[in-house]
This record gives C-alpha cells, sequence and structure tokens, in this order.
C-alpha cells in the first residue's frame, strides 16, 4: 500500500515537470525603462509608470528644445533634427540687440560677454539731444524720453535773425537753411548808413570777429563806423555766451584730413569766464557724410567723441586753438557743437555742465 503511494507521487512529480519543461523558467519581469528631459533614465515596475509619468518621465528617450524669444518645449529625441532645422536650438539662447537696429541670437552663456561688447537684452533705439549727448533707451521707452526733449534722429539747433531758434534732424539742415535758418548764431547789426543781416560766425569758416574785420573794411568806408559795427556784434555774441552758462565755448571749428588719412577737428575756444581755465574736456558726435553717427567701433563707441586738455593757461577772454585726431572715427566729415563737460580753473575749482 505504502509502495502505491509512493508510486503516485512519483508520477504526480513527473507529470509536473513535464509542465514546466513546457513553458520554460519564470523569470522575474525587469521593468520598464522611462526617460527624463535631462537625459537620466531609470527602469520602474508597469504598475508605477503612470505616477512617473505625471512627475516628468517619459516612455522614450526626449530631449528639451529652446526658441530664441525664451520659449522651451520638451520633444522627443527623434524628432531633434527637425526642431533645429525650424529654428528651434538645443541648449537655451536668447536674442541680443544694438542700437543701430542689429539682433543676435546668442547662448545664454554668452550674454556678459556681449553686453560688455555694447549690446542689450531687449529692443533699444539710439536717441539724441539737441546740444550733442546721445542715449540708449529701451524701445518702450522712446515715446517717454521723446516728452522731455530727446529725438531718434540726429539733431541740431538752428537759429533765426530774430532771435529765435529751431530743432531740426541734420538731414535737415540744408532745406532749412534755404528758408532763413542758419546752423551758427546770425545778428543783425544796424547803423545809419548800413543795415546788414547774416553777419555771424560759421562752423568751418571764420569767427564772427574775423568775419566782421573782412565784411565791414569791404562795405563800410568809414573806420568809426567799422569799429561800432564790429563792437556791437561782439557785445551781442557775449550776450548770449553768458546765457548758454558755460565758461567756455567753441567759437570755431574745421575737419582737416592729417598725412595718415585720418581727420583731425581744429577747435578754437573762449574762456568767456573771470577765471584762468588750466584743463577741460569737450564732447561732440562725429557724423559721415550723409549726416549719419558715425564710429568705427559701434559696438564699443557711440560716436560720440571726448577731447581733452591738460596744462592749459587760457586767461579771461583769450581764445585757445586744439587739434583732436579722430583715429576711431575715420569716415567723420562734420561734428554736432561741442560743449563742455568739465573746466578746471587755476584757483582749484571745477566746473561741471
Amino acid at each position: 500500500m505504502k509502495f502505491r503511494k509512493h508510486l503516485k507521487l512519483l508520477a504526480a512529480i513527473m507529470i509536473f515537470a513535464n509542465i514546466l519543461s513546457m513553458i520554460g523558467p519564470v523569470v522575474a519581469s525587469p521593468g520598464i525603462p522611462m526617460y527624463a528631459p535631462d537625459g537620466r533614465s531609470i527602469v520602474v515596475p508597469a504598475k508605477e509608470i503612470e505616477a512617473h509619468k505625471r512627475e516628468g518621465w517619459y516612455l522614450d528617450p526626449v530631449v528639451t528644445v529652446y526658441a530664441s524669444d525664451g520659449r522651451s518645449t520638451i520633444i522627443l529625441k527623434r524628432e531633434l533634427n527637425t526642431y533645429l532645422k525650424s529654428g528651434w536650438y538645443a541648449d537655451p539662447v536668447i536674442t541680443m540687440y544694438t542700437p543701430d537696429g542689429r539682433s543676435s541670437i546668442i547662448l545664454q552663456s554668452e550674454i556678459e560677454a556681449y553686453k560688455n561688447a555694447g549690446w542689450y537684452t531687449e529692443p533699444v533705439s539710439m536717441m539724441y539731444a539737441p546740444d550733442g549727448r546721445t542715449l540708449v533707451v529701451p524701445l518702450h521707452e522712446v515715446e517717454a524720453h521723446k516728452v522731455v526733449g530727446w529725438y531718434i534722429d540726429p539733431v541740431t539747433t538752428m537759429y533765426a535773425l530774430d532771435g529765435r531758434t529751431l530743432v531740426v534732424p541734420i538731414s535737415e539742415v540744408e532745406a532749412h537753411k534755404a528758408v532763413g535758418w542758419y546752423d551758427y548764431i546770425g545778428f543783425i547789426i544796424a547803423s545809419s548808413d548800413i543795415h546788414v543781416t547774416n553777419y555771424g560766425y560759421s562752423t568751418a569758416i571764420c569767427t564772427l570777429e574775423e568775419y566782421l574785420d573782412e565784411q565791414c573794411i569791404t562795405y563800410i568806408n568809414d573806420p568809426e563806423a567799422q569799429k561800432a559795427i564790429k563792437q556791437k556784434a561782439l557785445s551781442l555774441q557775449n550776450e548770449w555766451y553768458k546765457k548758454v552758462g558755460d565758461p567756455m565755448v567753441a567759437i570755431k571749428w574745421e575737419i582737416v584730413t592729417n598725412n595718415y588719412g585720418l581727420p583731425v577737428v581744429i577747435l578754437t575756444h573762449r574762456n568767456i569766464s573771470d577765471k584762468t581755465v588750466v584743463a577741460f574736456k569737450t564732447l561732440f558726435t562725429c557724423y559721415d557724410a550723409s549726416g549719419k553717427v558715425t564710429t568705427d567701433y559701434p559696438s564699443q563707441y557711440s560716436g560720440d567723441y571726448t577731447g581733452y586738455a591738460n596744462n592749459v593757461n587760457i586767461e579771461p577772454g583769450i581764445e585757445w586753438i586744439g587739434a583732436l585726431t579722430l583715429s576711431d572715427n575715420r569716415k567723420t566729415t562734420s561734428i554736432s557743437w561741442p560743449y563742455f563737460t568739465e573746466v578746471v580753473f587755476s584757483d582749484g575749482t571745477k566746473w561741471h555742465r
């Protein structure tokens, strides 16, 4: 009886073994691979797939791509080339801007280097003041700056013989000259014998005093009349200088070319203060033949030029002539009216604009 029981058990074991041989060995499932946009991957049990999806994991390899306007999106890795061809980037990027309207898409890691070279992280515009100053402002601030006297084009102040002034774009100067405006101060000079208009000083020819010396001799024979007209004109000029409020003024300038082909500004200044000047800084903007601001290095310089004079001795009422070589502004054919930003006097005091 016992033998029969053992025989049945043995038969059962053999049947179970045959079944196992048919279905093969039972192996635990290794899980499902999942992927993150930053390149990581993990293997998770099938039952945890949905939970990992909610945490930002994917069943296929994925990458993040970036647009120049700051957008980003996660795509399948196999789609990467398609996105790159349509203007997306594999690394974070940003659009940088220059005041002259240029733009460039760069890596975010390059932002500081571009800023140091004169680029901006938002659209900007160069604005101009009638006194020659320039300012880079964000586009959304342009209208606000217009309200307080800034312009989007290079401008200059023009003068009428009746004392009026007008700010006009550089490109319109010649048209205004044709209708009686001047880009220098004009005076009406009268005597009992002669009424002469358009006495003034030109920015590139001569001072008022030099002009009057020539014109008075040409048109007036009486030496006393010559002297009286000249004194009247110069007094009017000095009255205007006092209204300006600067201790020194530029009364004449011209541009010549040196032996190396570089433009050189010859500036004549006059000390209209009651102190002796020993040093000063003067500032002007350079323009090319088309009236546009010019500089050889637009990523570093705006077109403004600052001239320095040290160890001079300019007594009250005395004129001083200096030469400034524009080595970084080779296309310059004209400049804005020079104005002073700092003047140092012999008594140690300083004047600042």
